[in-house]
This record gives structure tokens, sequence and C-alpha cells, in this order.
């Protein structure tokens, strides 16, 4: 009987026991929510729209622009996305970083995912790190006209299978 009492000192449970009892209870917890609502194989929400994948490169002044980010803006709303409190939230923008050699892959929700289809029209930034002003903004690489959608004069079509973009080739 000692042996069972063991871990109750003066009536109350240790401390370590407590610890480790809150510790197994929020691994279950956390479990218990990560299982709950869809997902896809990934492991992240899944959400109405199918995406295909989307790669092409970005070329300023026939160099690669590494590291250069790429994002595709809907030219008509897509559909509506509802959150678990009824709110309804704009879909997403797809996106990409451009690798060394300026050529990029676009995701929406997770990593290598891709696009989903239809007309867009794109927007490139592309910063520098190394010039860095004291108010630690990166200055943009590229002229202004490529950072909105209504002057960047760049479009995309993503259909519905794998999809490669014309290169972007952008000039001062």
């Amino acid at each position: 009987m000692h042996d069972v009492l063991e871990p109750f000192e003066n009536g109350r449970r240790s401390y370590a026991n407590n610890r480790h009892f809150r510790w197994i209870a929020c691994c279950l917890v956390s479990a218990w929510c990560i299982g709950c609502g869809s997902s896809n194989d990934r492991g992240y929400i899944k959400h109405e729209e199918e995406l295909y994948p989307v790669s092409g490169q970005v070329l300023f002044e026939g160099r690669p622009a590494s590291n250069a980010t790429v994002v595709l803006h809907r030219t008509e709303s897509g559909p509506p996305i509802e959150s678990d409190s009824g709110e309804v939230l704009a879909p997403l923008n797809p996106r990409g970083t451009c690798d060394k050699t300026g050529k990029f892959q676009l995701y929406t929700y997770a990593a290598g995912d891709g696009a989903p289809a239809g007309d867009f029209i794109v927007t490139v930034s592309w910063q520098d790190p190394e010039n860095r002003g004291r108010d630690e903004n990166y200055p943009e690489l590229l002229p202004k006209r490529y950072l909105l959608p209504t002057t960047s004069g760049l479009k995309a079509h993503v259909s519905g299978s794998e999809n490669v973009l014309p290169t972007f080739e952008l000039k001062r």
C-alpha cells in the first residue's frame, strides 16, 4: 500500500506528477484539435477551390531576379471563403519566391500547392536586403509600376492542368 501512496506527500500530489499530467493533457487536447476539421494530405486546411501547379521565371534586364516575390491577383473575384465563425474572407493571392535562376513555383495555402484556374494580373517585388536603409526598409530594385496590379501590365492564365507561365522579362 505504501507504493500506491508514494506520489502523494502529505495528501497532495507532487509537483512533478502534476506537471506530467498537464503535459499529457495538453498533448491530447492538441491532437484532438488537429484532428477536427477538413484537411488535405499535408495537414493544412482544405478549401473548396481546386489548385494546379504553376511555375515560371522572372528576369530583370536579362538577369535572374533572385529572391523576387511574384503575386497573382484575380481579375475576377473567386468564390468566397467562410471562416469557422461565419465571417466571409477574401480568397488568398497565389505567390512564390524566385530562386537564384529567377524561377518560381506558386502556392496559395501551402508550399507547392499551386494556384486556382483563372486569369490573373501579376505583380513582382524585388527588394535589396544588402542596401537596407536606417528604418529597416529594403530598397525596391524594380520600377514601381511592377508593384501594383493597376500598373504592372503583367498577366497570367492558369488552366486546369500543370502550368508553365511565359518568362516575365522586366525592364526599367
